[in-house]
């Protein structure tokens, strides 16, 4: 014989499941944003404070989560870094001692305030350096990325401001070089795969690479070279973006 509950029953039990899935606390969105600027060579694209700040999408979520990385690839593996960030407003709510309504917008404007800040300090800092003879490229990419997958708790993006002309013991892609580049471009892949640097595992992260050849010879360098990072990158789950200026209308 089929047994049948009261109704009331199942409207109560119901009501406990959607009170239960209500009362799960839900991590907040992190997003993580790196701006990794080559010095080595004068470059005619700087980190731009609007673009980068855009795609944090705070109109969107104003209670997440922001970090925020400027640093330089030169010939040196070790580099100063200006590191920013925001705690999510579950964290910081406690400091809002006086019950502002607005504090937390207050809070994401003064982060807005810092980046600017630290950004316009750093393009006129690196605009007075110096062309380096060499260039460690490849390792400040891998080296920025495995950071970044060290704390990755959300989306990540890293903003590659850079003619990828790697002048290091790897390769070089100078002279006879950029020839045996664009022969044997599979030969430069295999070494940089060899290292070992790359997280294995790329998923939820954009690399955008920005840069804007000043000739024909240097398109073709850095073609060849973007396409050997697409190639790495992508097939670790990583999204690519190419661009010849700073970033519009990026979605994480």
């Amino acid at each position: 014989i089929m047994k049948t509950f009261p109704i009331y029953v199942l409207l109560f039990v119901s009501a406990v499941f959607n009170s239960c899935n209500k009362n799960q606390k839900h991590p907040p969105d992190t997003v993580n944003i790196t701006a990794l600027l080559d010095i080595t060579d004068p470059m005619a694209i700087f980190p731009d404070a609007e673009s980068l700040l855009s795609i944090y999408d705070f109109p969107k979520d104003k209670n997440k989560e922001a970090f925020f990385r400027l640093t330089t690839t030169t010939d040196k593996l070790l580099n100063p870094a200006i590191e920013l960030h925001l705690p999510p407003a579950e964290t910081t709510k406690k400091d809002n001692q006086f019950e502002d309504p607005d504090f937390r917008e207050k809070e994401v404007l003064a982060f807005y305030e810092e980046v600017r800040k630290s950004i316009a300090s750093f393009n006129t800092q690196k605009l007075e350096d110096t062309t380096l003879e060499h260039s460690e490229c490849f390792r400040s990419i891998a080296g920025e990325l495995t950071l970044m997958k060290e704390h990755k708790t959300g989306k990540c993006l890293l903003a590659v401001y850079s003619d990828l002309a790697e002048n290091s013991d790897l390769d070089i892609v100078y002279g006879s070089g950029l020839q045996q580049l664009l022969k044997h471009p599979d030969t430069t892949l295999k070494r940089f795969e060899t290292t070992g640097l790359l997280p294995n595992d790329l998923s939820g992260f954009t690399v955008l690479f920005i840069y804007q050849p000043k000739d024909r010879e240097d398109d073709q360098r850095f073609n060849t070279m973007v396409r050997l990072y697409q190639k790495m990158l992508s097939k670790r789950g990583a999204t690519v973006i190419v661009s010849a200026d700073n970033p519009k209308y990026i979605q994480l």
